[in-house]
């Protein structure tokens, strides 16, 4: 696991142009993931928006960017400068997409599975 992040926190600092190496955003291969929660690669967004996905909350949908653990956290800066990069402009028309939050509040223990083969009270 931390190789993992290790490269991909690498990635990101290539992408960000921020390593001297003068490796740049160009340069990055097709397979360079950008959301570790999910697997999404470089080549997936790109892939996306080339099948007519050209909107954050579109891109979010087809690829699962934002929807992993962290919720945007470690992908939602590289993917929108990757939609930025896309759109041909230094900063993203709109960074995020929408949160969509449950139409009305749910307690918590009625998401949680009850197993309804045994028998009420905990006996066996």
């Amino acid at each position: 696991m931390a190789r993992e992040v290790g490269v991909f926190a690498q990635a990101l600092a290539t992408w960000r142009g921020r390593r001297s190496s003068g490796r740049r955003r160009d340069a990055l291969d097709r397979r360079t993931i950008v959301c570790p929660c999910h697997d999404a690669t470089l080549f997936d967004l790109r892939s996306s928006w080339e099948a007519g996905y050209r909107h954050p909350e579109t891109l979010k949908r087809a690829t699962a960017v934002f929807m992993g653990p962290c919720q945007g956290k470690l992908c939602g800066q590289v993917t929108g400068d990757v939609i930025a990069a896309l759109q041909g402009a230094t900063e993203p028309e709109e960074r995020r997409p929408s949160v969509r939050p449950p139409l009305f509040p749910v307690r918590m223990g009625d998401l949680v599975y009850e197993d309804e083969s045994k028998p009420a009270g905990g006996a066996a």
